[in-house]
Order: structure tokens, then C-alpha cells, then sequence
């Protein structure tokens, strides 16, 4: 059995810490004197569930393995779900713990990109034989040989590669060196986080990435600036690109269930008045959600040229509602 005094002091070493952290699979099982059961948790206890949650390591099972009591732990660290069994055993005055971990590792889609070798495709064309096809009297059955050459010519010259999700792009304005910046950047701020008192580490990081973060606004502002200056004057392009900028997703949101008749004439101009009555409220609450999407964007390093500061007065005015006399001049004479 070991003892909680010798355990602490294992735990306290600065090496075991960081091994503990640079590990993502990991699962300790001991007999230690110290009941982590449910119905009794006192200062002991909730100092080892500390140090145990300090190396990021939390126990699988709070269940009675002696007597009353919880003394035979298992503490894990594991990215997949994990189930503790106690089973009862009669060769010891302990029950028997037994842990299943989900082997199954959800992978996400690989990207893969397929080039098309045209001058290999063109030399093959021109070497093909097309007279079967042109002495063909029959259009469908001459179609359908051509549609088959060519996919066959086509098939053949195409080449596919995956790309890994380390070198996947999402933006179209991130290049190839600033996805390799970004990598590097995080990749020292990890290390910097196993490692917090090495100094000269902390300095390089901070000015790798305060320079990597400048760089990141200077190029998705000079991309946001390109797109606005390609639409040029055509609107639609425009708002397009205003849209993008300003991330705003595409509103799917028809007049169909406007237009829809409820069962009584009463209950479609309700449905109708409900609608036009929470677009203030709509609107305020898509700023809102654009105000924090721009202050995630700004912690990551991105800034949108769409700003909105006006958090404070939308909360202010986000459940106001007022409703105006109308004025004569305001209503139309025939």
C-alpha cells in the first residue's frame, strides 16, 4: 500500500510534472490509503484529487473496492471515454477494478487535391485513335466511345495526393509560409508552457509572436481591402464581399412562413406582427454575436475590418421596444 506522505512527494518534482503533461495517454493504478469515496471526502482526500488534477490525472471511479470504502484507484488521462467495473472478488478482501478505454480514434477528413498532367493528356489525345468512333454511324453508340476515351485519358493523367490537416488551409488568404508561422508560433507556446522559467525561450516567443500576429492582420487586411476593390461597381459582388469580410452567414430565412394562412385570420396577422416585432431584437442580437466572434478572431491573431463597439449601448437598448404616432404627413392621400 502506499503511503499518501510518499506519494506527495513524488508528485512535487518538476520532472514528473512535465512528463505527466507531455503525455496524452496515461493510467496509474495504486492501493493508497485514502478513501475517495463518494459519501466521505475530507482534507486528505480533496488534497490528493488536487494533486492528482494539478498532473492531469482524474480518477476513473469513486466506487467502494473495501469495505465502505474507496482505496483502490485508478487515475487517468485519456482523449477517449473510459468504464470502470468493480467486480467482486473472493480471493482478496479487495474487489477487483476493471477499465475498458475506447480504442477507436475519431480522425477527421483528409483533404485530397488532384492535378491533372495536360501536356502528358494533350501527347495522349493526339496519339489516340478516333477512327472507330468517326465510322460509327449510330450518334449515341459514337457519344458514348468518346465520353469513354476521355474519361480513360483523363483517369489515367490524374494524379491524387492527401494533404495532412497540419497543412490543410482554411482561408483562402493564408499562404503556405504563414500556415508554417502559425505552427511554429503555437508549437512555442506550448513548449514555453512545459517550460515557463526558461527565459530566453519566453523572450523569443514573445516576439515571434507579436511579429507573426502583426503580420496576420497586415495580409487578411491588405486580402479584405482586394476584395472590396474587385467588386468594383457591381453591388452584388460588393455586398458579397461585405459579407465575407464581415463573416455574416447567408440568411436562409424565407417570407413563406409569412405568406403561410394560420387557421383563423386573427392568428396570421399575429404570426405577421411577431415577425417585424423581433427584427430590432434579431438585429441587435446578430451584432452582438459579431462583437464576440471579432474578439475571438483578435485573440487568434485575426482582425476583421468589420468592428462594431457598441456592446454596451445594444445591451442597453437590446429589449426596448417603442411604438410612434403616425404622423399626417406620413400617411399617403390618393
Amino acid at each position: 500500500m502506499l503511503h499518501p506522505i510518499a506519494f506527495a512527494e513524488t508528485c512535487a518534482s518538476t520532472n514528473e510534472r512535465n512528463s505527466f503533461y507531455s503525455v496524452t495517454w496515461l493510467m496509474r493504478s495504486w492501493d493508497i490509503y485514502i478513501d475517495i469515496a463518494a459519501s466521505s471526502l475530507g482534507q486528505d482526500t480533496e488534497e490528493y484529487l488536487n494533486t492528482m488534477a494539478y498532473h492531469g490525472l482524474l480518477p476513473s471511479h469513486n466506487l467502494t473496492t473495501r469495505n465502505l470504502s474507496c482505496l483502490d484507484h485508478v487515475v487517468l488521462k485519456s482523449p477517449q471515454p473510459a468504464v470502470t467495473l468493480v467486480i467482486q472478488s473472493s480471493v482478496t478482501d479487495h474487489n477487483a477494478v476493471l477499465v475498458a478505454i475506447d480504442s477507436k480514434s475519431k480522425h477527421r477528413a483528409i483533404k485530397i487535391i488532384s492535378k491533372l498532367n495536360y501536356d502528358e493528356l494533350e501527347r495522349h489525345l493526339l496519339d489516340c485513335d478516333f477512327s472507330s468512333i468517326l465510322t460509327t454511324k449510330d450518334p449515341n453508340i459514337a457519344a458514348d466511345r468518346l465520353v469513354d476515351a476521355l474519361s480513360t485519358a483523363i483517369t489515367s493523367h490524374t494524379t491524387s495526393t492527401s494533404v495532412a490537416r497540419r497543412q490543410k488551409i482554411e482561408k483562402p488568404w493564408i499562404t503556405p509560409g504563414l500556415l508554417r508561422s502559425i505552427r511554429n508560433r503555437d508549437s512555442m507556446h506550448k513548449r514555453l508552457r512545459i517550460t515557463p522559467d526558461n527565459e530566453i525561450l519566453k523572450i523569443t516567443y514573445l516576439r515571434y509572436r507579436n511579429y507573426c500576429n502583426k503580420l496576420l492582420k497586415k495580409i487578411k487586411g491588405s486580402y479584405d481591402t482586394q476584395l472590396i476593390r474587385d467588386a468594383g461597381t457591381n453591388s452584388k459582388q460588393l455586398w458579397k464581399a461585405i459579407k465575407e469580410i464581415s463573416n455574416t452567414p447567408k440568411s436562409q430565412n424565407g417570407n413563406q412562413a409569412l405568406l403561410a394562412c394560420q387557421a383563423t385570420a386573427k392568428e396570421s396577422v399575429d404570426c405577421v406582427n411577431l415577425h417585424f416585432s423581433n427584427v430590432g431584437k434579431q438585429l441587435a442580437e446578430a451584432v452582438l454575436n459579431q462583437n464576440s466572434h471579432n474578439a475571438r478572431l483578435s485573440r487568434l491573431g485575426i482582425v476583421s475590418l468589420t468592428r462594431f463597439h457598441l456592446k454596451s449601448k445594444v445591451t442597453q437598448y437590446l429589449q426596448n421596444l417603442s411604438y410612434l404616432e403616425t404622423e399626417d404627413l406620413m400617411v399617403p392621400i390618393k
